[in-house]
Formats: C-alpha cells, structure tokens, sequence
C-alpha cells in the first residue's frame, strides 16, 4: 500500500468481539430499535422505565411474625433496650423470681396488713440491753431506772436518774448523777456507791470539821494520846489519825496510823485511800507517825513523821496531814521531825512534842523521855471541810453549829468549814 492511498472496507481485516480484551460483557448487547429495551437488551436513556412513578411491590406476607420466611432480630442488634429485655412475663399467674411482673399480678392489688412497727413500753422499757442496736437507740434500762442511747460501743446514759429515794446502785457508769426526789437531794455515782453530791432546793448537807487528838501527857508514868475526830461531808468521811504509843506500846489505828513507843510494839495502820501507817521505834526514839502520803520512819532510822499530800482546792498548793515526829530519850541526838503537811517535831528528854497545825491535819510530836519525868505529847491538829461550787450559789448553815467562811475564786466559791457540826444548804 503506498502513501496516500485511501482504505476501503475490504482493505480491513474482520475482528471478532473476543478478540477485544477490555469489551465488557454490555458490548454483546444491542439497544431497542424503538420502544423500551427488552431483558436482553440494553436501556437507552429513551426508556420510559427511567421515569415512571410506580408503587413499591408490597413485601411478601410470609416475612411478617409467624410467617414460613419470618424476619428475626436479636437484642443485640437493637439499641436502646434496658436489662428487663432478657425477662419473660409468665403464661399465666404471679410472675416467678426469674420473670417480669405484668398488671394482672395479684401481688399489686394485695391489701395487706402492715407488719406492727409500734414502740410501745413493753418494747421500749426492758432489764437488759437490745440486740444488735445501732448507733442513736435509745433503751430505757428498768434496773438503774434510766434512759440510756448507744454510741456504737456501749449504752450511755442520757441524763439524770430520777427516782423517790436514793438511787438503785446497778450498772450505772461512774459519774452518773441521781435525784432523790423525797429529799431534793443530788447524788453521784463513785462506781461502787450513790454519794450526795449538793442540796437542792434547801436541802441540808450534814458537816463536820474534826478535832485533832489530844496528846498523851507528860509524868512520871507513861500515857498514850486520843486519836482524832472524824470530819465529815454527808457520805464522805476522813477518819481521825491514830494515837502515837508510849515506851511500849503500840500507836493506834486512823485515817494515818500513830508511831509506836520506843522500846516495842508496832505502827497503827493507816486507812487505805486516807493515810499510811505508823512506824516502830527503835534505839531510844519513837516511831514516826504515819503521813497522808508516806509511811512514818523507824525509830532506830530517824522517827521522822510521814510527808502529807498537796491539795490546790482554795487556788493554791496546800500540803494536809503531815505524820507526828516521834519522841526521843534525852541521850539520843535528835527526835523525829515532823511530815509537811502539819505534822509536829518530837520530844527530846522532859520536851513536850510540838503541836500538829490548826486546820492542816497534822500529826502531833511524841514527848521526850527521862528520869524522872518525861514530856507531854503535842496535839493532833484540827481537819478542815473544804467546798468548792458555782458562785451563782449561796451557802447557808441552817441552825447554825459550824465555823466556816467563804472566798471567791473566779467562777467559783470556796467554803472552809474548820469547826463544829452541822448543816449546809444551798440556794
């Protein structure tokens, strides 16, 4: 073929569809020479099918529930269902434990009786604690007559214990109160006893400040001492202090015991929570009377009296019953000295042993010793009732009997009973 030259139809070889690696399988396909295209044909954009408005086939009834091919779904393919979507209602009846309850439950119509929530003073008032209470329940403990409220731990009290006559002693904690409403009369509870603790409305307080032991006096023969009064505050009771013994005898028993005689016998024995015992005597010198806080020295070590103890009740530090020096024969060097608190110094030879303190408590001194004659023992020095109070309260000593003077201490008053026997009151 030469340049120029123009191709006919039979120039070109023929080429089959197969031959024609891109055709898709639409090429073999021939388009409608009018009208729409037939199912083996191809749509031209003609057809009229390409914009017809037609109504949607209706789906086919055997996809709907209880149909041959119905349609299911699982709950995991539904979103926004609650727990109760894995729950069935029961056939029939009250619904089980494991299923939903639907309205015709007859549990929802019950009219049912309600347990009985009463509180009623059989329930209420009982001798012994409630099981298992919890914190804030209150029980009425009809042994101690009071109202008590839980803590979580233990049943407290919940205010005073009123009754006619002094309060039961039960299990009441120490420091409870009581009001005896026969006498108007308030009490506290020590642990082991009701103790009237102030008068109200009037009522009257028995008092008495005790006197100190005479001394045993000073001859030719040999005399021993009187032991102390008691003082006393309406239960409370400090005893008097014991005697010193003479030459052989023993001292006596008291609130603090008395020193024995230089040549034998024994220490009088103190009363516990009061004062401690006498000592004994040793080398030609007495014993020691006993102190409120320490036991009186031997004889033979120094007969020294036993110190007292400090008390800060009036606002400052006051030392009460000191223990009596003991006496000495007048070839001995010293005689005992007397405890702080009061106590009085020993007797050397014809020497009167020194005088306890007025109001302190103190023991008196033992006399001396000799030939002929010996010295006198010093007296017991007088106790003291002390009250300590609100100063919102007056006192008043009703028919009168006692030595007292009051002082203002702060919020507080201070009342000292140092003589006498008889009544206080408040108002």
């Amino acid at each position: 073929m030469t340049a120029g030259t123009t191709l006919s139809a039979t120039d070109i070889p023929t080429i089959t569809l197969s031959k024609i690696s891109d055709a898709g399988t639409a090429a073999a396909k021939s388009v409608a020479v009018s009208g729409d295209a037939s199912t083996s044909q191809v749509v031209m954009g003609n057809d009229t099918r390409l914009t017809n408005s037609r109504t949607p086939t209706a789906h086919a009834a055997s996809h709907a529930s209880g149909g041959g091919d119905a349609l299911t779904l699982s709950n995991t393919q539904i979103s926004g269902l609650g727990t109760s979507s894995t729950y069935n209602v029961p056939t029939t009846g009250d619904a089980s434990s494991t299923e939903v309850v639907k309205g015709d439950d007859t549990r929802l119509t019950d009219a049912r009786t309600p347990l009985d929530n009463t509180v009623t003073p059989d329930k209420f008032s009982l001798s012994t604690s409630p099981v298992a209470p919890t914190v804030g329940a209150l029980w009425y403990d009809n042994t101690d007559y009071q109202l008590k409220v839980y803590d979580g731990v233990a049943w407290q009290p919940s205010g005073v214990i009123v009754t006619a006559g002094v309060p039961v002693t039960g299990s009441a904690p120490e420091g409870s109160l009581g009001y005896d409403t026969t006498t108007d009369t308030l009490y506290t509870y020590d642990g082991v006893s009701w103790n009237a603790a102030g008068g109200g409305g009037g009522a009257s307080i028995t008092v008495s400040g005790g006197g100190g032991g005479g001394g045993g006096a000073g001859a030719a023969g040999q005399n021993n001492g009187t032991n102390g009064s008691n003082s006393v505050f309406s239960t409370i009771t400090s005893t008097g202090g014991g005697y010193g013994g003479t030459n052989n005898a023993s001292g006596a028993t008291g609130g603090s015991g008395g020193g024995a005689g230089a040549d034998a016998g024994t220490g009088g024995a103190g009363t516990t929570n009061q004062g401690y015992a006498g000592n004994v005597g040793g080398g030609n010198r007495a014993g020691g009377g006993g102190g409120a806080s320490a036991t009186g020295a031997t004889g033979t070590a120094s007969g020294n009296g036993g110190d007292g103890v400090a008390v800060s009740i009036t606002g400052s530090s006051v030392t009460y019953a000191g223990g009596g020096g003991g006496g000495c024969w007048v070839g001995v060097a010293t005689a005992g000295s007397g405890g702080s608190g009061g106590g009085g110094a020993g007797g050397k030879g014809t020497a009167n042993g020194t005088a306890g303190t007025v109001n302190l408590g103190g023991g008196g001194g033992g006399g001396g010793a000799s030939l002929p004659g010996s010295g006198a023992g010093g007296n017991g020095g007088s106790g003291v009732v002390i009250l300590k109070y609100p100063n919102t309260y007056t006192i008043s000593n009703p028919g009168g009997g006692l030595t007292l003077s009051t002082s203002t201490s702060g919020s507080d008053k201070i009342t000292t009973v140092t003589a006498g026997t008889g009544n206080v009151s408040w108002a």
